[in-house]
């Protein structure tokens, strides 16, 4: 009986020694570790290796709505090595990358770095480089967009909070962060901007000869003193640059006319008078109250006798309307012939009676009588003498035609063409005077009656004061409109 206790003893004793580890290895019966736990060492080093799959191999997580491969090693940042957790959501455990090290995304450890991560550098300053995130090396050479320049490892516009002068009175200032510069800013009263800063300086300018202009601060904390050519197209005058005469206009053609800025810098773009109008001493007008009229003189050698008579009217006209602009051609060229051109001797001008006289003093009658030739060349010259606005013709003549080769009728239908062609075709209207005239009088009369002009017949003339009435009675129906311009 005692030693079958003793056997049942020895087995319950061995039982119990093969159910110890289990026991100790689950903790104690209140739920906590056992205190005597067992070595792990061993568990560790039997444990199956750590997996070290990356990004690029966990695409299959990816799909599966995981982040990582569970177990797996990954970068959490460039600066954070973590294991996955079991279910691939995220990291159980994490360690921070020391010293000059980064997470490697291959292999998700720490490995040394080349350079800091993501830092950009310098190269001159135009072109940089970025490290790669995790510093094994640098990225490809950029360069910094155009108007932009790369210091400290940045692209900038401009040197942080610099201060930069845009004008004597006016600057701006870089951003803090170098992004871009600020609006015009005005420097206080009685300070100028010089050397990049708003300074006390009792601005002086004054002008060294025509061509250039010297400024130079006569009081205040700074020395400046500075002679400058004036630019291209400008002149020095009361201490400064124009090119010209602030706000001054100046016609740029019979329609045409520019304007100087406020500042006098540079004159502006051509512009157009309105619609029936012309540019006449700096302004636009109604053509009509400056119109052109065209005096056309027979100065063939039967005018001898009334040279002078013709030229005093014709100045009296000119003085008492220096509004209109007079003009001068005559016919034959010279000489003994019946040569006739469309070019104009005495040019359009207001208070041209001095030009007009100056003209006959210069010139006397000589050669034969082509009206028809002389009427035909101010038809063919009609746009370039008059510029497309119309006028007045005054013919002036003592006889009839001597130089017409047809018949008197093929004569008086030339020249009725030539007049009514005129009025037509460019609105210009013609009137005849016969100065003594000796000859046809139908040849004056259809050059009146077909020129538009109203009147029925030519105005006849037999010395100075019944010319001057002729001409006056003329230019009383041509004044459409008494409009003066300024000078007139």
């Amino acid at each position: 009986m005692l030693a079958r206790m003793l056997r049942m003893n020895a087995l319950l004793t061995m039982m119990s020694l093969i159910a110890a580890p289990a026991v100790a290895a689950c903790g104690g019966g209140d739920g906590t570790p056992a205190a005597d736990t067992a070595d792990t060492t061993e568990a560790v080093d039997t444990a199956p290796p750590v997996d070290t799959a990356t990004a690029a191999d966990t695409a299959d997580a990816d799909v599966e709505g995981r982040l990582c491969t569970p177990g797996a090693l990954f970068c959490t940042s460039a600066s954070v090595s973590g294991v996955c957790n079991a279910d691939g959501s995220g990291a159980s455990t994490v360690t921070p990358c020391h010293g000059a090290t980064a997470c490697e995304p291959s292999t998700g450890i720490c490995r040394a770095t080349i350079c800091a991560p993501d830092k950009q550098s310098c190269l001159d300053l135009d072109r940089y480089q970025v490290c790669n995130g995790d510093g094994s090396g640098w990225g490809d050479i950029e360069t910094c967009p155009e108007g932009e320049f790369c210091a400290d490892g940045k692209c900038r516009v401009c040197q942080s909070e610099r201060v930069e002068c845009l004008s004597q009175t006016t600057f701006r200032v870089c951003a803090a962060n170098s992004s871009g510069w600020s609006d015009e800013l005005d420097c206080p009263d009685d300070n100028w901007c010089v050397r990049q800063a708003c300074t006390p300086c009792d601005l002086t300018t004054e002008c060294i000869g025509t061509s250039k202009m010297r400024r130079y601060c006569a009081s205040g904390e700074v020395d400046f003193d500075v002679t400058e050519s004036c630019p291209a197209g400008q002149q020095c005058e009361n201490g400064s640059c124009f090119a010209c005469e602030p706000d001054r206009v100046e016609c740029r053609s019979d329609t045409t006319f520019r304007k100087c800025d406020g500042q006098g810098q540079a004159w502006g773009e051509d512009t157009a008078c309105g619609d029936g109008e012309i540019c006449l001493d700096a302004r636009c007008i109604a053509y009509a109250c400056v119109p052109r009229v065209l005096f056309v003189v027979d100065r063939s050698g039967s005018m001898g006798s009334h040279w002078d008579t013709v030229k005093e009217s014709i100045r009296a006209l000119a003085t008492g309307n220096p509004k209109i602009r007079f003009g001068l051609t005559a016919f034959p060229n010279g000489g003994f012939s019946c040569e006739v051109d469309g070019s104009v001797l005495v040019p359009f001008a207001q208070h041209n009676a001095a030009a007009l006289n100056d003209w006959f003093e210069a010139n006397g009658p000589t050669g034969a009588t082509p009206l028809a030739g002389a009427m035909s060349n101010v038809l063919a010259h009609a746009d370039e003498i008059f510029g497309g606005l119309g006028g007045s013709v005054i013919v002036l003549s003592d006889g009839e035609d001597t130089c017409f080769s047809g018949s008197s009728l093929a004569l008086k239908a030339d020249l009725a063409t030539s007049a009514g062609q005129l009025w037509v075709d460019h609105q210009v209207q013609t009137f005849a005077i016969g100065y003594s005239f000796g000859g046809d009088p139908e040849e004056l009369d259809t050059l009146t009656n077909n020129g538009g002009s109203g009147f029925t017949g030519h105005f006849p003339a037999g010395d100075e004061q019944e010319l001057l009435e002729a001409l006056t009675a003329i230019v009383d129906v041509i004044k459409v409109c008494d409009q003066a311009p300024p000078g007139g």
